[in-house]
């Protein structure tokens, strides 16, 4: 009985031990599908957020459209205009085509070293008689303005030295639009970190501006320092400069940064270019003057900005291979309006 008693009780104790070993391993089973659950939960977690950042990144919607960006183009043009024809009937009475400063000297070599002055119009500005009509002048301080507002509403960098653009241009070329506009957008709004806040950059656009303006007074022969007639330009054309500078960095700003699917760029025509009516509008144009379109005559200067849309597109490589590239598709929809050199003749 006895034996008996202790057969069984090793038995028992036998089976408990395998029910715990089991019990154990049941628990390690599930401690590991637990984690592995956990696992899986964080890498789920994590691939959402990577393709909620791909989905963000790669995005074509756009919220600004073709026309929003052409509407501020010709308010920036409007604008341009009425503060030019007002700054140049403003100093009619003043102008000295037969008096020539050095400090006009100095204006007229910057102009036309950096801000789209051609030669031939720095020397009408300085012959012709402005008393009578100041037409010319009034084209000239278009064209300034016309030439510095074009650079504010295409720049990156606002002139600090950083060459991202040169990156983006190679980079549109083989990279699909939805990846290098996505880039550009994301490039150019943290680059605005370094180069301070928005009211300086508009601050600094008025002083540039009406230093433009000063100049082209200056070469008219308009008396006095060029300090003091500075403080005259600044002072009396303080608001339309203001709203030149807001209209152009809202350009800059809406097409570099909130844009995406496209590229769109404030264009103009450079001094000494072959006119091309599919390219540009003859300010000047007589209609029964069609000699001008056939001897291509080039242009004095842009008045009015144009605005170009650019798109990279697949598209089939030459050669014979068959592969495909990337091409970059243009659209013009609004040509920049020039004055031709034939204007002077007409004059």
């Amino acid at each position: 009985m006895i034996n008996e008693l202790k057969t069984r009780l090793a038995e028992a104790e036998l089976h408990a031990r395998r029910s715990h070993e089991r019990a154990a391993g049941l628990e390690r089973a599930l401690a590991a599908a637990q984690g592995e659950r956990r696992n899986n939960s964080v890498l789920l977690e994590t691939r959402t957020a990577e393709l909620r950042e791909a989905q963000a990144y790669l995005t074509k919607v756009d919220d600004v459209t073709d026309r929003d960006v052409l509407r501020t183009v010709e308010n920036l043009n409007s604008t341009i205009f009425q503060t030019a024809a007002k700054a140049s009937d403003a100093f009619q009475a003043r102008y000295h085509h037969d008096q020539h400063s050095v400090e006009a000297e100095e204006a007229g070599r910057r102009l036309v070293e950096g801000w789209g002055l051609s030669t031939r119009l720095r020397a009408a500005l300085r012959s012709v008689n402005h008393n009578d009509d100041s037409v010319l002048v009034q084209m000239a301080l278009q064209g300034v303005m016309v030439s510095y507002t074009r650079w504010m509403c295409t720049t990156w960098d606002f002139g600090v030295g950083r060459d991202l653009e040169s990156v983006y241009e190679q980079m549109r070329k083989q990279e699909p639009q939805s990846v290098s506009g996505r880039w550009r957008a994301i490039s150019r709004t943290h680059l605005k970190a370094f180069l301070g806040d928005e009211q300086e950059r508009q601050s600094r656009g008025e002083v540039d501006l009406a230093d433009k303006l000063t100049d082209i007074l200056l070469i008219c022969g308009v008396p006095g320092t060029r300090q003091r007639l500075l403080a005259e330009v600044t002072s009396v054309f303080s608001e339309s400069l203001h709203e030149i500078v807001r209209l152009a960095l809202h350009f800059q700003r809406v097409t570099g940064e909130s844009i995406v699917s496209r590229d769109l760029s404030a264009v103009v025509a450079k001094p000494g270019r072959s006119f091309d009516p599919e390219a540009m509008v003859d300010e000047w144009a007589d209609p029964k003057r069609l000699h001008r379109v056939i001897q291509s005559p080039s242009v004095l200067c842009t008045t009015q900005l144009g605005l170009l849309r650019q798109e990279s597109q697949p598209g089939t490589t030459s050669g014979g291979a068959g592969g495909t590239s990337l091409v970059v598709s243009s659209t013009l929809l609004l040509k920049p309006r020039v004055v031709l050199v034939t204007m002077l003749d007409d004059l």
